[in-house]
């Protein structure tokens, strides 16, 4: 199954590997939303990670 994380912004990103979804998340939320950096660790994405077919 993959991983998948869904922003309110609209973006979705999809991985087999949680660690590479949880950079990837965390990539987007430095680019897309610098003021919550600090705040999205990468213990907060793995609680919104989805597991999808």
């Amino acid at each position: 199954m993959q991983r998948q994380v869904s922003c309110e912004c609209g973006y979705h990103a999809r991985e087999d590997d949680e660690e590479t979804l949880v950079r990837t998340v965390q990539r987007h939320v430095t680019d897309t939303h610098p003021e919550l950096a600090d705040q999205v660790t990468p213990d907060v994405i793995r609680g919104w990670i989805e597991l999808v077919p």
